[in-house]
């Protein structure tokens, strides 16, 4: 399933996901939270701010990028069960 806020400024919102729901989102300005997921991730925007907290002995295998702007270190599972998580930026920031 997908979420789109392309058009939706100013939301506010708190998503409570079922785990193994893969989540695809797509906004133009945004920060984001992840806490403890048990979920893939597709996320990209035009300008954001991600935090993402891993869940304890997860594993996760990122692919993240940003344009303009920082990616902090993640370590990356080789796991074949690992989450799949993928955040693009064009600005902004993706830190832990």
């Amino acid at each position: 399933n997908k979420f789109d806020f392309k058009s939706t400024a100013g939301s506010d919102c708190v998503f409570k996901i079922p785990r193994d729901y893969k989540v695809n989102i797509r906004a133009s300005n945004g920060k984001f939270t992840f806490h403890h997921l048990d979920n893939d991730i597709d996320l990209f925007a035009d300008n954001g701010r991600v935090n993402f907290k891993p869940k304890k002995n997860g594993k996760y295998s990122y692919d993240l990028s940003v344009v303009n702007g920082l990616v902090g270190k993640f370590k990356t599972s080789q796991d074949a069960n690992a989450r799949k998580i993928k955040i693009a930026l064009t600005n902004g920031k993706i830190t832990d």
